[in-house]
This record gives C-alpha cells, sequence and structure tokens, in this order.
C-alpha cells in the first residue's frame, strides 16, 4: 500500500511539475481502448479505399469483382461490401448479346407470312397483319415479334398525322356584341 502511495504521489508531482493534469487509470483505459478502435476503424477505412480503387480497374476492364481477390489480395465478401452489392451478383457472369435486333431461325417464315398479308392488305397495320398471319397460316405469333419483324423490314405503315381542317383557333373567344345569345337550342314547335 506504501509503495502505491509512493507512485501515486511522485506521479503528481510529476505531473504538476510539467503543468498537466492528473488522469485516472480508467480514463487512461478507455482512451487507449478508444485509439484501438479508431485505429481499426482506419484500417478498415484504408481497405475499404483500397478496394475501390481496384475495382474502379477491375470495372474498366472485366464487369464484375469476381476477379477482384485477384488485384486487391482483399475477400471477395468484404469487397462485396465495400461496393454494396449481393455476392452472388459478384459472381454473375453475364452473356454478350449480339447487337442489334435479336433473331431467330424461323424468323424467314415468319417474314415470307407477313409479306403475304401486306402485299393483299397494303394498309393493315401490324396489329390487323398479327391478327391475319395467325388467323391465315393457323400460328400463334406474339404481336410483338410481328412489330418487330415488320420494323426491321420496314413493312410498318407511316404514322397517322392528325391535322386540323379549316379555320384554326387561335386561343380566344370574343363575342362582336353584347347581349348575344352564346347558344340556341333547335327544337321548336310544329305550327
Amino acid at each position: 500500500m506504501r509503495q502505491w502511495k509512493r507512485r501515486f504521489e511522485a506521479g503528481a508531482t510529476a505531473a504538476v511539475a510539467t503543468n498537466q493534469d492528473v488522469v485516472p487509470v480508467s480514463a487512461l483505459r478507455e482512451a487507449h481502448q478508444r485509439i484501438r478502435e479508431l485505429e481499426r476503424l482506419l484500417g478498415k477505412k484504408q481497405m475499404e479505399i483500397e478496394i475501390v480503387q481496384a475495382a474502379r480497374e477491375v470495372v474498366k476492364k472485366v464487369r464484375g469483382c469476381a476477379k477482384g481477390p485477384d488485384v486487391t489480395q482483399h475477400p471477395v465478401a468484404a469487397i462485396c461490401r465495400t461496393l454494396r452489392m449481393a455476392r452472388q451478383t459478384a459472381y454473375y457472369a453475364t452473356r454478350v448479346r449480339p447487337a442489334g435486333f435479336y433473331r431467330r431461325l424461323a424468323d424467314e417464315t415468319v417474314v415470307q407470312q407477313i409479306r403475304a398479308v401486306t402485299n393483299s392488305r397494303a394498309t393493315y397495320g401490324y396489329r390487323r397483319v398479327w391478327a391475319m398471319v395467325n388467323r391465315i397460316f393457323r400460328a400463334g405469333y406474339n404481336r410483338k415479334r410481328i412489330r418487330r419483324l415488320m420494323r426491321m423490314h420496314n413493312l410498318m405503315l407511316s404514322p397517322r398525322v392528325h391535322r386540323r381542317h379549316g379555320r384554326p383557333h387561335l386561343g380566344r373567344v370574343q363575342q362582336p356584341t353584347s347581349n348575344q345569345r352564346w347558344c340556341s337550342d333547335i327544337s321548336r314547335p310544329i305550327t
């Protein structure tokens, strides 16, 4: 007990000699624990920065982050957590689609059937052509497929433009004189 008292007094005189506050040991432990926690968070943020920088390079080259561990030396779970995405998305391999419209092998026969209908009825749009092709050739084609094929082969009708005929409306309603009737009734008694 005396040794503890001597150490306490020596610490107090040393602190007073350097004009510093005397801090209890529990506060010092809490400060050290807080420092350790902040260092851990700083390391975590540094890892996230490394992952994001490497992911930017990976995304430029290859889509996805499944190749991230080769580049960053961090596990895929940490990479996905940092990028806020599911791990399943990271492993998902996207397939490259061909440019332009999707084409089927049987499209040529469908186009011939469409041409057979449009040659006889040139004013039919894709909805009527779809109905006629399905009725005449007993097929069950989708309306969107018929529309896509007609658009690809320039068989679509030009869009109708609704034009006003006659005098254009200028947006003003004006009476020539006051006390005139705005509307009238066409019923009249027969005499």
